[in-house]
C-alpha cells in the first residue's frame, strides 16, 4: 500500500529498494517505539527479550533485518512458536493485558 505511491511519487524503477526500506522501516520504527506493530496491537502481543524485558534498539534492528531474509516466513512451518527472526535475535512475543486501550 505504501510502496506503490512511493514508486509513482519518486518515479522510481527500483521498487525492490523501496520495498526493502519500507518493510524494514515499518517494523524497526514501530517495534522500537512501542514494541508493537499494527498487527501486534490487534492481537494484543508485543516483542520482548527471552527474559520478558523490553529489547533495546540494537535487538530490534537485528530482528528487522532478519525479517528481510526470504525464507524467514517458512520457519513457522516446522511447528515453531517463534519465527527465524525471533530465534536468531533472541526475542519472542508475549500477550499484553490491554484492558484499557488508549488511542
Amino acid at each position: 500500500v505504501i510502496c506503490i505511491p512511493l514508486n509513482l511519487l519518486l518515479l522510481s524503477n527500483n521498487s525492490n529498494a523501496i520495498f526493502i526500506l519500507v518493510h524494514f522501516g515499518y517494523y524497526f520504527i514501530l517495534e522500537s517505539l512501542s514494541g508493537q506493530t499494527l498487527g501486534k496491537m490487534v492481537t494484543d502481543t508485543e516483542v520482548v527479550n527471552l527474559d520478558n524485558t523490553k529489547p533495546n534498539v540494537g535487538k530490534i534492528f537485528i530482528r528487522s533485518i532478519l525479517r528481510l531474509i526470504p525464507i524467514d516466513g517458512y520457519t513457522y512451518l516446522f511447528g515453531q512458536d517463534q519465527g527465524g527472526h525471533d530465534i536468531m535475535s533472541r526475542t519472542r512475543l508475549r500477550k499484553v493485558d490491554n484492558k484499557i486501550k488508549l488511542l
